[in-house]
């Protein structure tokens, strides 16, 4: 399946009519938590396991875009991605409705996508910023042991044999640089604990002085 997919990238780039190549400025290709807009995902020590979060696989500044190809990493023990329903391309993304996705392919620790341009579409886009597609991660592990952290990588030439790409109408690889993003979830402090038991115990203590103060007035009226 990778392999044709990789095949079908080439074949849907090399088919659009040829033009000249022009950078608007160094292209990125970037991972994003959408409710920050930062590249970092941090969470509290007590967050459940199986706790989902959206991640966006974003491109800037990237010219003359026919094509594009994801190959996207994380620590299997700590994330996953359950199915393909949890990777998605969004109405606005960088293609709008000219779209024309492969079947996304996922293992336990990477996701390999790629996606062109229908051919009823323009041959290329110009991408100021826009998102590529958006992943659902849910977590495996949380910070009542150790503090658990990743990197949410994108895969890069010379990292793995499908790699990421942007690729142009004549099959041209367009140069990017990339951001990461690091998922966090510190550890679940023992000031917090001793916090909480300190409540509990409080509360028990109070709870049964009430209970003891009504035992001595019921004992005097009778």
């Amino acid at each position: 399946m990778i392999f044709l997919t990789v095949i079908l990238s080439l074949i849907v780039a090399s088919s659009a009519k040829s033009v000249s190549v022009q950078a608007l400025t160094e292209a990125n290709i970037a991972i994003v938590n959408p409710v920050t807009g930062n590249n970092n995902f941090t969470f509290p020590g007590d967050t459940p396991i199986g706790t989902i979060f959206i991640a966006n696989v974003t491109a800037s500044n990237v010219s003359l875009l026919a094509v594009w190809q994801i190959n996207i990493s994380w620590n299997p023990s700590i994330l996953k991605i359950n199915s393909t329903s949890d990777v998605t391309i969004p109405p606005d993304n960088v293609f709008g409705s000219y779209t024309d996705p492969t079947d996304a392919d996922i293992t336990n620790s990477n996701l390999f996508w790629v996606v062109g341009i229908k051919s009823t579409g323009p041959d290329y886009f110009n991408v100021t910023h826009g998102t590529l597609c958006q992943i659902n991660f849910t977590t495996i592990k949380n910070g009542t042991g150790l503090p658990v952290q990743c990197y949410i990588h994108v895969v890069l030439q010379g990292e793995h044999l499908f790699y990421t790409k942007l690729i142009d109408p004549d099959a041209n690889l367009i140069p990017y640089t990339t951001t990461d993003s690091l998922f966090v979830i510190p550890e679940f402090s023992d000031i917090a604990l001793l916090t909480i038991f300190l409540a509990m115990t409080v509360f028990a203590v109070a709870f049964g002085r009430k209970t003891l103060i009504g035992r001595r007035l019921r004992h005097t009226i009778c």
